[in-house]
Order: structure tokens, then C-alpha cells, then sequence
């Protein structure tokens, strides 16, 4: 299995910092090809008004990761996430997640709701089924 990579680009600009930092890692192409569904994963674990910067995905790096997907011609983007210490809705409204995905026309999704669908793969020697 290929080892994980980590970039980590700086400025002040974050649409520019997201795209630096993507490309130090070969670039959005590479795992983004015309026609796919990319999901955006934001971490929204806890929301309020007024919270601390880097306690949740700022809606900024959402909005830059969207139109990069965008970019690299992504079929469809959608926004996915399942709260564990807020309401996912709440959290997608107070973040200002909720505003990027009606800017972008995404849909939202919110993981505690939906339906789950096993998946499993013969290559996967980390992911076991529990229970």
C-alpha cells in the first residue's frame, strides 16, 4: 500500500493555499477525473456561533476543494457529513457549509440520516467488518 502524503502550503489567500497544497501532492487530476462524484468530507463535529478557527473544516476550504473538483471536471460534487457532537444540519448552517453548497448548486448530505450500504473490497486488509 503506497504511504500517505501531507502537503503543507502557506498564505493568505486559501483558495491559493488549498491549490498549492493539492498540487505538491500531484494535483486534484490525479484522483479526480472527468465524469466522477467527488465527495467533499468537511469535519463538523461541533458547531456554535462565534467558534474557534480549526475547530471545524472553515467553509472557505470547502468552497476551494468544490471548484478545484470543478475544475478538474467532476461529474457531480456533493457534500457529506455526520455529526457527532452537533446536529449535521445546524452544523452545515453555522459553518457556512450550508451557503457554499447553494452557491455551488451541491447537494448535502448528512451521514447520521441516510441510508448505509456495505461495501467490501478483496484488496482491503484494514477495514474488517465489525459485529
Amino acid at each position: 500500500m503506497p504511504k500517505p502524503k501531507v502537503a503543507i502550503a502557506k498564505g493568505k489567500n486559501v483558495e491559493q493555499i488549498v491549490e498549492k497544497s493539492l498540487s505538491l501532492i500531484s494535483g486534484i487530476e490525479k484522483v479526480v477525473r472527468p465524469g466522477d462524484i467527488v465527495l467533499v468530507k468537511p469535519n463538523l463535529t461541533a458547531v456554535w456561533p462565534g467558534m474557534n478557527p480549526g475547530v471545524v473544516t472553515n467553509a472557505r476550504i470547502v468552497r476551494s476543494v468544490i471548484r478545484l473538483a470543478k475544475r478538474a471536471k467532476a461529474g457531480e460534487v456533493i457534500i457529506g457529513e455526520g455529526s457527532g457532537g452537533a446536529d449535521t444540519e445546524e452544523a452545515y448552517e453555522i459553518s457556512g457549509i450550508k451557503g457554499v453548497a447553494r452557491e455551488f448548486g451541491v447537494r448535502l448530505l448528512d451521514f447520521n440520516r441516510e441510508e448505509s450500504v456495505e461495501v467490501t473490497r478483496p484488496e482491503w486488509t484494514v477495514l474488517k467488518k465489525s459485529g
